[in-house]
Protein backbone atom coordinates (compact mmCIF):
# COMPACT_ATOMS: atom_id res chain seq x y z
CA UNK A 1 0.00 0.00 0.00
CA UNK A 2 1.27 3.47 -0.98
CA UNK A 3 2.42 5.55 1.69
CA UNK A 4 0.01 8.46 2.25
CA UNK A 5 -0.35 12.30 3.28
CA UNK A 6 -3.62 12.50 4.42
CA UNK A 7 -5.66 15.64 4.76
CA UNK A 8 -8.96 14.93 6.39
CA UNK A 9 -10.03 18.48 6.23
CA UNK A 10 -13.17 20.39 7.36
CA UNK A 11 -15.63 18.03 6.34
CA UNK A 12 -13.89 15.09 7.57
CA UNK A 13 -15.89 14.19 10.58
CA UNK A 14 -18.87 13.35 9.03
CA UNK A 15 -17.26 11.12 6.77
CA UNK A 16 -14.53 8.67 8.86
CA UNK A 17 -16.88 5.77 8.46
CA UNK A 18 -14.56 4.09 5.91
CA UNK A 19 -10.68 4.70 5.34
CA UNK A 20 -9.74 7.02 3.17
CA UNK A 21 -9.65 6.74 -1.19
CA UNK A 22 -5.93 6.55 -1.85
CA UNK A 23 -5.67 8.90 -5.10
CA UNK A 24 -3.86 10.39 -7.76
CA UNK A 25 -3.17 14.12 -9.56
CA UNK A 26 -2.36 13.75 -13.31
CA UNK A 27 -1.71 17.06 -14.27
CA UNK A 28 -1.09 20.03 -11.55
CA UNK A 29 -2.39 23.36 -13.74
CA UNK A 30 -4.21 26.26 -12.23
CA UNK A 31 -7.46 24.49 -12.34
CA UNK A 32 -6.18 21.48 -9.72
CA UNK A 33 -4.27 24.72 -7.49
CA UNK A 34 -7.62 26.78 -7.27
CA UNK A 35 -10.61 24.41 -7.30
CA UNK A 36 -9.81 20.78 -6.85
CA UNK A 37 -7.45 20.71 -4.25
CA UNK A 38 -9.01 23.05 -1.74
CA UNK A 39 -12.01 21.16 -2.85
CA UNK A 40 -10.92 17.74 -2.34
CA UNK A 41 -9.22 19.02 1.25
CA UNK A 42 -12.61 20.14 2.32
CA UNK A 43 -14.24 16.89 1.00
CA UNK A 44 -12.21 14.96 3.43
CA UNK A 45 -12.69 11.69 1.81
CA UNK A 46 -9.18 10.83 -0.42
CA UNK A 47 -5.23 10.26 0.77
CA UNK A 48 -3.39 11.73 -1.44
CA UNK A 49 -0.91 9.39 -2.49
CA UNK A 50 1.14 10.27 -6.15
CA UNK A 51 0.91 13.38 -8.51
CA UNK A 52 2.01 13.37 -12.24
CA UNK A 53 3.52 16.39 -14.22
CA UNK A 54 5.88 16.71 -16.83
CA UNK A 55 6.60 19.96 -14.76
CA UNK A 56 8.24 19.14 -11.46
CA UNK A 57 7.27 23.02 -10.30
CA UNK A 58 3.71 22.51 -11.30
CA UNK A 59 3.86 19.14 -8.86
CA UNK A 60 6.02 21.24 -6.18
CA UNK A 61 2.79 23.69 -6.41
CA UNK A 62 -0.11 21.33 -5.75
CA UNK A 63 1.86 18.99 -3.23
CA UNK A 64 2.13 22.29 -0.88
CA UNK A 65 -1.15 23.39 -1.66
CA UNK A 66 -2.14 19.78 -0.59
CA UNK A 67 -0.05 20.15 2.50
CA UNK A 68 -1.51 23.87 3.53
CA UNK A 69 1.95 25.55 2.63
CA UNK A 70 1.78 29.13 1.36
CA UNK A 71 3.08 29.37 -2.23
CA UNK A 72 5.43 32.15 -2.34
CA UNK A 73 5.72 33.17 -5.98
CA UNK A 74 8.40 35.42 -5.59
CA UNK A 75 10.79 33.36 -3.99
CA UNK A 76 9.41 29.65 -4.62
CA UNK A 77 10.40 28.92 -0.89
CA UNK A 78 7.66 26.42 -0.85
CA UNK A 79 8.73 24.12 -3.32
CA UNK A 80 11.93 23.71 -1.04
CA UNK A 81 9.61 22.78 2.07
CA UNK A 82 11.30 19.62 3.42
CA UNK A 83 7.40 18.39 3.43
CA UNK A 84 7.06 18.41 0.00
CA UNK A 85 10.82 17.55 -1.13
CA UNK A 86 10.04 14.54 0.51
CA UNK A 87 6.84 13.63 -1.58
CA UNK A 88 8.38 14.43 -4.53
CA UNK A 89 10.88 12.49 -3.84
CA UNK A 90 8.90 8.90 -3.74
CA UNK A 91 5.50 10.41 -5.07
CA UNK A 92 6.50 12.89 -7.95
CA UNK A 93 5.88 10.90 -11.84
CA UNK A 94 6.70 13.00 -15.06
CA UNK A 95 3.61 11.22 -16.82
CA UNK A 96 0.41 8.95 -16.20
CA UNK A 97 2.31 5.88 -16.80
CA UNK A 98 5.05 6.33 -13.79
CA UNK A 99 1.98 6.80 -11.79
CA UNK A 100 0.16 4.22 -12.77
CA UNK A 101 2.59 1.69 -12.51
CA UNK A 102 3.83 2.23 -9.41
CA UNK A 103 1.60 4.34 -7.28
CA UNK A 104 -1.18 2.24 -5.87
CA UNK A 105 -3.69 4.43 -6.59
CA UNK A 106 -7.21 3.56 -6.17
CA UNK A 107 -8.41 6.70 -8.28
CA UNK A 108 -7.21 9.90 -10.00
CA UNK A 109 -7.67 13.50 -11.33
CA UNK A 110 -7.41 13.72 -15.01
CA UNK A 111 -6.34 17.58 -15.09
CA UNK A 112 -4.28 17.65 -17.96
CA UNK A 113 -4.55 19.23 -21.72
CA UNK A 114 -8.14 18.85 -23.19
CA UNK A 115 -6.45 16.66 -26.18
CA UNK A 116 -4.78 14.16 -23.62
CA UNK A 117 -7.78 13.42 -21.37
CA UNK A 118 -9.41 10.20 -23.43
CA UNK A 119 -6.01 8.93 -23.90
CA UNK A 120 -5.37 9.04 -20.11
CA UNK A 121 -8.75 7.74 -19.42
CA UNK A 122 -8.30 4.43 -20.83
CA UNK A 123 -4.95 4.01 -19.68
CA UNK A 124 -6.11 4.56 -15.67
CA UNK A 125 -9.32 2.58 -16.73
CA UNK A 126 -7.24 -0.57 -17.66
CA UNK A 127 -5.36 -0.36 -14.63
CA UNK A 128 -8.45 -0.62 -12.52
CA UNK A 129 -8.67 3.14 -11.29
CA UNK A 130 -11.46 5.30 -11.07
CA UNK A 131 -11.69 8.10 -12.98
CA UNK A 132 -12.66 11.66 -12.29
CA UNK A 133 -11.60 13.49 -15.30
CA UNK A 134 -11.86 17.21 -16.29
CA UNK A 135 -14.11 18.82 -18.76
CA UNK A 136 -14.23 17.91 -21.64
CA UNK A 137 -13.39 14.18 -21.76
CA UNK A 138 -13.04 13.56 -25.23
CA UNK A 139 -14.04 15.63 -28.36
CA UNK A 140 -16.74 13.05 -29.65
CA UNK A 141 -19.52 11.37 -28.66
CA UNK A 142 -18.41 8.31 -29.92
CA UNK A 143 -15.15 8.48 -27.70
CA UNK A 144 -17.56 9.17 -24.72
CA UNK A 145 -19.69 5.77 -25.55
CA UNK A 146 -16.32 4.09 -25.88
CA UNK A 147 -15.01 4.73 -22.67
CA UNK A 148 -18.48 4.47 -21.02
CA UNK A 149 -18.68 0.79 -22.33
CA UNK A 150 -14.97 -0.04 -20.85
CA UNK A 151 -15.81 1.57 -17.54
CA UNK A 152 -18.85 -0.33 -16.86
CA UNK A 153 -17.39 -3.52 -18.11
CA UNK A 154 -14.89 -3.34 -15.54
CA UNK A 155 -16.99 -2.05 -12.86
CA UNK A 156 -14.99 1.41 -12.51
CA UNK A 157 -16.58 5.02 -11.63
CA UNK A 158 -16.10 7.31 -14.16
CA UNK A 159 -17.42 11.19 -13.09
CA UNK A 160 -16.93 14.36 -15.35
CA UNK A 161 -16.63 17.26 -13.74
CA UNK A 162 -19.18 19.38 -15.20
CA UNK A 163 -19.09 21.27 -11.67
CA UNK A 164 -22.66 23.02 -12.23
CA UNK A 165 -24.76 19.69 -11.83
CA UNK A 166 -22.86 19.68 -7.81
CA UNK A 167 -23.80 23.16 -7.21
CA UNK A 168 -26.63 23.80 -4.69
CA UNK A 169 -27.64 27.38 -6.61
CA UNK A 170 -28.20 24.78 -9.33
CA UNK A 171 -29.69 22.34 -7.87
CA UNK A 172 -32.31 24.44 -5.91
CA UNK A 173 -32.62 26.31 -9.90
CA UNK A 174 -33.79 22.72 -11.16
CA UNK A 175 -36.08 22.47 -8.00
CA UNK A 176 -37.63 25.48 -8.71
CA UNK A 177 -38.24 24.48 -12.18
CA UNK A 178 -39.97 21.33 -11.18
CA UNK A 179 -42.15 23.34 -9.00
CA UNK A 180 -43.04 25.67 -11.84
CA UNK A 181 -45.05 25.48 -15.01
CA UNK A 182 -42.77 23.64 -18.08
CA UNK A 183 -39.84 25.67 -18.87
CA UNK A 184 -40.34 27.62 -22.56
CA UNK A 185 -36.96 29.55 -22.84
CA UNK A 186 -33.90 29.51 -21.28
CA UNK A 187 -31.11 31.99 -21.63
CA UNK A 188 -27.31 31.83 -20.55
CA UNK A 189 -24.65 34.63 -20.68
CA UNK A 190 -21.31 34.56 -20.20
CA UNK A 191 -19.75 38.00 -20.11
CA UNK A 192 -16.02 37.71 -19.49
CA UNK A 193 -12.41 38.41 -20.24
CA UNK A 194 -9.97 36.54 -22.14
CA UNK A 195 -8.88 33.55 -20.28
CA UNK A 196 -5.06 34.12 -19.92
CA UNK A 197 -4.38 30.51 -20.73
CA UNK A 198 -1.99 29.96 -24.22
CA UNK A 199 -3.68 26.51 -24.64
CA UNK A 200 -6.99 27.40 -24.96
CA UNK A 201 -6.68 29.38 -28.18
CA UNK A 202 -5.71 26.53 -29.96
CA UNK A 203 -8.70 23.96 -31.15
CA UNK A 204 -6.60 21.19 -31.46
CA UNK A 205 -5.38 21.09 -27.78
CA UNK A 206 -8.72 22.58 -26.34
CA UNK A 207 -11.54 21.06 -29.19
CA UNK A 208 -12.66 24.51 -29.54
CA UNK A 209 -14.79 27.14 -27.46
CA UNK A 210 -17.73 25.52 -27.46
CA UNK A 211 -16.45 21.96 -26.13
CA UNK A 212 -13.57 23.36 -23.90
CA UNK A 213 -15.58 26.11 -21.96
CA UNK A 214 -19.43 25.80 -23.40
CA UNK A 215 -20.18 21.95 -22.49
CA UNK A 216 -21.03 23.65 -19.04
CA UNK A 217 -23.57 25.74 -20.61
CA UNK A 218 -25.08 23.07 -22.68
CA UNK A 219 -25.42 20.85 -20.22
CA UNK A 220 -27.40 22.95 -18.03
CA UNK A 221 -30.02 23.58 -20.83
CA UNK A 222 -30.09 19.19 -20.87
CA UNK A 223 -30.48 18.85 -17.44
CA UNK A 224 -32.99 22.02 -16.47
CA UNK A 225 -35.52 20.05 -19.35
CA UNK A 226 -34.80 17.03 -17.26
CA UNK A 227 -31.88 15.17 -19.52
CA UNK A 228 -35.14 13.49 -21.24
CA UNK A 229 -35.53 16.18 -24.46
CA UNK A 230 -33.27 15.97 -27.04
CA UNK A 231 -32.40 19.07 -29.14
CA UNK A 232 -33.44 19.52 -32.76
CA UNK A 233 -31.44 21.72 -33.87
CA UNK A 234 -28.27 24.22 -33.55
CA UNK A 235 -27.55 27.45 -35.26
CA UNK A 236 -24.51 29.45 -34.20
CA UNK A 237 -23.78 33.14 -35.20
CA UNK A 238 -19.87 34.23 -33.86
CA UNK A 239 -16.78 35.38 -34.74
CA UNK A 240 -13.23 37.09 -34.24
CA UNK A 241 -13.67 40.55 -33.15
CA UNK A 242 -10.86 41.36 -30.72
CA UNK A 243 -8.47 38.65 -30.84
CA UNK A 244 -7.95 37.11 -33.82
CA UNK A 245 -4.90 35.44 -36.38
CA UNK A 246 -2.68 37.80 -34.62
CA UNK A 247 -1.24 38.10 -31.13
CA UNK A 248 -2.34 41.01 -29.29
CA UNK A 249 -2.69 42.68 -25.73
CA UNK A 250 -6.18 41.53 -23.99
CA UNK A 251 -7.79 42.02 -20.98
CA UNK A 252 -7.49 38.88 -18.40
CA UNK A 253 -8.64 39.43 -15.60
CA UNK A 254 -7.58 42.43 -13.63
CA UNK A 255 -4.89 42.93 -16.46
CA UNK A 256 -4.14 42.94 -20.29
CA UNK A 257 -1.71 39.99 -21.32
CA UNK A 258 0.15 39.31 -24.51
CA UNK A 259 -1.99 36.10 -26.41
CA UNK A 260 -1.11 34.67 -29.06
CA UNK A 261 -3.06 34.52 -32.54
CA UNK A 262 -6.48 32.51 -31.74
CA UNK A 263 -8.13 29.70 -33.62
CA UNK A 264 -10.94 30.47 -31.51
CA UNK A 265 -13.98 32.50 -31.73
CA UNK A 266 -14.12 35.45 -29.09
CA UNK A 267 -17.75 36.26 -29.00
CA UNK A 268 -20.85 34.16 -30.06
CA UNK A 269 -25.07 33.82 -29.85
CA UNK A 270 -25.69 29.74 -30.25
CA UNK A 271 -29.67 28.78 -30.55
CA UNK A 272 -30.56 25.88 -29.75
CA UNK A 273 -34.11 24.10 -30.52
CA UNK A 274 -35.07 21.18 -28.99
CA UNK A 275 -37.86 18.44 -30.26
CA UNK A 276 -40.66 19.54 -27.73
CA UNK A 277 -40.19 23.37 -28.79
CA UNK A 278 -38.25 25.03 -25.95
CA UNK A 279 -35.34 27.21 -27.18
CA UNK A 280 -32.35 27.96 -25.06
CA UNK A 281 -29.98 30.75 -26.22
CA UNK A 282 -26.51 31.22 -25.02
CA UNK A 283 -23.92 34.05 -25.49
CA UNK A 284 -20.60 34.43 -25.35
CA UNK A 285 -18.41 37.23 -24.93
CA UNK A 286 -14.27 36.98 -23.80
CA UNK A 287 -14.11 40.91 -24.34
CA UNK A 288 -15.98 41.71 -21.12
CA UNK A 289 -13.19 42.78 -18.65
CA UNK A 290 -16.08 44.94 -16.40
CA UNK A 291 -19.32 44.23 -15.53
CA UNK A 292 -18.55 40.41 -16.06
CA UNK A 293 -21.94 38.01 -15.80
CA UNK A 294 -22.44 34.51 -15.61
CA UNK A 295 -26.50 34.56 -15.87
CA UNK A 296 -29.37 31.65 -16.39
CA UNK A 297 -32.64 32.65 -17.30
CA UNK A 298 -35.63 30.50 -17.44
CA UNK A 299 -39.22 31.21 -18.40
CA UNK A 300 -42.38 29.75 -18.29
CA UNK A 301 -46.06 30.83 -18.74
CA UNK A 302 -46.11 32.07 -15.39
CA UNK A 303 -43.08 32.90 -14.29
CA UNK A 304 -39.29 33.80 -14.62
CA UNK A 305 -36.27 32.54 -12.65
CA UNK A 306 -32.88 34.55 -12.91
CA UNK A 307 -29.92 32.64 -11.71
CA UNK A 308 -26.54 34.80 -10.82
CA UNK A 309 -23.49 32.07 -10.29
CA UNK A 310 -20.82 34.43 -9.24
CA UNK A 311 -23.42 35.88 -6.76
CA UNK A 312 -24.81 32.68 -5.56
CA UNK A 313 -28.31 34.46 -6.43
CA UNK A 314 -31.40 33.43 -7.63
CA UNK A 315 -34.45 35.49 -8.28
CA UNK A 316 -38.08 34.32 -9.04
CA UNK A 317 -40.52 36.58 -10.96
CA UNK A 318 -44.17 34.94 -10.32
CA UNK A 319 -46.44 38.22 -9.69
CA UNK A 320 -45.56 42.29 -10.19
CA UNK A 321 -45.86 42.13 -6.71
CA UNK A 322 -44.14 38.79 -5.91
CA UNK A 323 -40.38 38.27 -6.31
CA UNK A 324 -38.85 36.05 -4.50
CA UNK A 325 -34.89 35.97 -3.56
CA UNK A 326 -32.82 32.47 -2.73
CA UNK A 327 -31.12 33.01 -0.50
CA UNK A 328 -32.51 35.82 1.45
CA UNK A 329 -28.96 36.33 3.09
CA UNK A 330 -27.23 38.58 0.44
CA UNK A 331 -23.99 36.71 1.36
CA UNK A 332 -24.92 33.80 -0.44
CA UNK A 333 -23.46 31.87 2.82
CA UNK A 334 -27.64 29.85 2.97
CA UNK A 335 -25.92 27.27 0.03
CA UNK A 336 -22.67 26.70 2.43
CA UNK A 337 -25.62 25.79 5.36
CA UNK A 338 -27.19 23.66 3.09
CA UNK A 339 -24.44 21.80 2.17
CA UNK A 340 -22.75 21.32 5.47
CA UNK A 341 -19.23 22.85 5.14
CA UNK A 342 -17.61 25.90 3.45
CA UNK A 343 -16.29 25.42 -0.21
CA UNK A 344 -12.43 26.30 0.41
CA UNK A 345 -11.06 28.64 -2.51
CA UNK A 346 -13.90 27.06 -5.40
CA UNK A 347 -14.04 28.71 -8.14
CA UNK A 348 -17.31 27.00 -8.79
CA UNK A 349 -20.16 26.31 -6.81
CA UNK A 350 -20.37 22.34 -6.54
CA UNK A 351 -16.80 22.03 -5.84
CA UNK A 352 -16.93 20.05 -3.14
CA UNK A 353 -19.63 18.67 -3.35
CA UNK A 354 -18.50 16.40 -6.47
CA UNK A 355 -15.75 15.19 -4.94
CA UNK A 356 -17.88 14.52 -2.04
CA UNK A 357 -20.05 12.78 -4.29
CA UNK A 358 -17.40 10.93 -6.44
CA UNK A 359 -16.21 9.21 -3.30
CA UNK A 360 -19.92 7.85 -2.09
CA UNK A 361 -20.23 6.68 -5.40
CA UNK A 362 -16.80 4.69 -5.86
CA UNK A 363 -17.79 2.95 -2.09
CA UNK A 364 -21.01 2.25 -2.91
CA UNK A 365 -20.67 1.37 -6.76
CA UNK A 366 -23.82 3.87 -7.93
CA UNK A 367 -23.42 6.02 -11.00
CA UNK A 368 -22.27 9.51 -10.75
CA UNK A 369 -24.77 12.15 -11.45
CA UNK A 370 -22.80 13.18 -14.06
CA UNK A 371 -21.57 10.44 -15.68
CA UNK A 372 -20.38 9.91 -19.43
CA UNK A 373 -23.57 9.62 -20.77
CA UNK A 374 -24.44 13.22 -19.48
CA UNK A 375 -20.99 14.58 -20.50
CA UNK A 376 -21.77 13.26 -24.30
CA UNK A 377 -25.06 14.88 -24.26
CA UNK A 378 -23.76 18.26 -23.61
CA UNK A 379 -20.82 17.26 -26.12
CA UNK A 380 -23.21 16.44 -28.73
CA UNK A 381 -24.32 20.19 -28.46
CA UNK A 382 -21.06 21.95 -28.53
CA UNK A 383 -19.66 20.04 -31.46
CA UNK A 384 -22.92 21.22 -33.44
CA UNK A 385 -22.55 25.05 -32.43
CA UNK A 386 -19.32 24.76 -33.66
CA UNK A 387 -20.52 23.28 -37.25
CA UNK A 388 -22.73 25.09 -37.51
CA UNK A 389 -20.57 28.35 -37.26
CA UNK A 390 -17.66 26.78 -39.46
CA UNK A 391 -20.12 25.67 -42.45
CA UNK A 392 -22.51 29.03 -41.32
CA UNK A 393 -25.83 26.64 -41.67
CA UNK A 394 -28.28 25.52 -39.09
CA UNK A 395 -27.40 21.87 -37.85
CA UNK A 396 -29.52 18.52 -37.27
CA UNK A 397 -28.84 17.62 -34.10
Amino acid sequence: MATSLRNTGNGGERRVHTRPIRLGIIGCGAIVRAQHLPAIRSAGCFDLVAVADHSPEAASDAVAAWLGIPIERQSSEHRRHPDVHNFLERRWWPDASGLLEASGVEAVLIATPNNTHSTIARACLAEGAHVFCEKPVAFTVEAHDALDRMATEKGLTFQVGLVLRYSAVFRHLRTLVEESSPPLMMMISEFRPFPHMEWRFSRTVSGGVFIEKNCHHFDLFNWMLGDAVRPARVVTFGGQAVLKDQPRDCWCLYEKKRLPASEIPDHAWVLVEYENGVRAQLGLSFFCPWGREFRMSVLSEESKIDVYEMDRLIYVHKAPDKTQRFPPDPTGRAWQDEVGYHEEGAVHSGATQQWVEFADCIRTARRPWCDLTRARESIRLAVAAQRSLDEGRIVEV
